[in-house]
């Protein structure tokens, strides 16, 4: 492969080692090339002036200018897909990471394990990570606060919506269920994070949309006006009332969405809605497709709308979906399924 058709990757981080390493590892890809490294970001600002890299990796916690705020005046310059790797522990930091999203961050995820037992997984993840951002068309707009109601949207008896979600995923969730009715069935989500970040999504989300959200850890009784997300490393799955945890494989993704749409099948069939989102790979065309063939109503996102068009690009491909419309016409299509108004941006 030639030098010009790399991927071009800024590495930041305050910790020389790990640059240094995570350097390494990408470049064992021949479809990588790291083109630069900076210690915090106000070199990291510079540098993508300089440089111009397709894809950055920035630390969160550095001295002199955190990663956020960097990423921050990165955008405000030119829309370089930007990936967010620390190992937040403390809630408010990764509230802070969560936000980051908003701007037009691409991801957020735990640092990479590079060496020892979990190294050769842990290279392998970045890589793929890297290689989804380099694909990712970086939009820094303002939130419009606009939505649209679909032409004759049909009231159907919803027992159940059902959500899935990866890249790009939380800002999206957020601009959908902030949209909602004062009243909805129970809402379940399998949203794709990094677990650290996993721990804090719940709080994160409920304070965007100013909704209850519970992370389920164990089994909870599914009740309307609540929406449930999975606990760190752990699937979720429905039966019957009833919403819990599942313990994950070795290797496994988690959440699996299929293993949600498919236990809502299994459940409540033709009452479900079920709903992909943007991410990239292929979880939950599976599932989606069974929930469809069993009546259900399923709405895949959009390509334009999607930071990356992978998930519901499987699905619609798939026959999954019975419809693939923007993520500003979400809303209002699970709106008027409800019987309800189109809602108003929570702004």
């Amino acid at each position: 492969m030639k030098e010009e058709q790399k991927i071009k990757v800024l590495v930041v981080d305050d910790s020389p080692t790990f640059r240094a390493a995570l350097s390494i590892a990408l470049e064992t890809d021949p479809s990588i090339s790291v083109i630069g490294q900076a210690a915090d970001g106000k070199a990291a600002v510079a540098l993508c002036e300089q440089l111009n890299p397709d894809v950055v990796t920035m630390d969160v916690v550095m001295p002199v200018l955190d990663g956020i705020e960097a990423s921050k005046l990165i955008l405000a310059q030119r829309p370089i897909p930007i990936l967010l790797m620390s190992t937040l522990a403390r809630s408010e930091e990764q509230r802070m990471a969560l936000n980051a999203l908003r701007l037009g961050v691409v991801d957020v995820t735990n640092k990479p394990v590079l060496a020892g037992s979990g190294g050769q997984h842990g290279i392998a993840q970045v890589i793929r990570l890297v290689k989804a951002a380099a694909e990712v068309e970086v939009s820094v707009r303002p939130r419009s606060g606009r939505y649209h109601v679909l032409a004759d949207p049909v009231k159907r008896n919803l027992d159940l919506i059902a959500i899935a979600a990866s890249t790009g995923g939380p800002p999206a969730l957020e601009r959908v269920l902030g949209l909602l009715p004062p009243e909805f069935p129970p809402i379940v989500i399998a949203q794709h994070l990094a677990p650290s970040f996993a721990r804090g999504f719940a709080d994160w989300l409920s304070g965007a949309i100013a909704r209850p959200v519970v992370p389920v850890v164990a089994t909870e009784p599914l009740r309307p006006g609540i929406i449930y997300v999975s606990g760190e490393k752990q699937h979720i799955v429905v039966r019957h009332g009833y919403v819990r945890d599942k313990s994950v494989g070795p290797g496994e993704l988690a959440p699996n969405a299929d293993l949600l749409f498919q236990s809502a099948c299994a459940s409540y069939g033709p009452r479900v809605l079920g709903v992909v989102l943007t991410g990239m790979g292929n979880d939950g065309a599976v599932g989606l497709k069974a929930l469809r063939d069993a009546g259900a109503w399923t709405i895949g996102q959009d390509r334009d709308s999607s930071v990356v068009y992978g998930m519901p690009r499987v699905a619609a491909e798939a026959g999954a979906c019975c419809e693939v419309i923007s993520l500003d016409e979400i809303a209002g299509r699970i709106n008027g399924l409800l019987g309800a108004g189109p809602g108003r941006p929570r702004v």
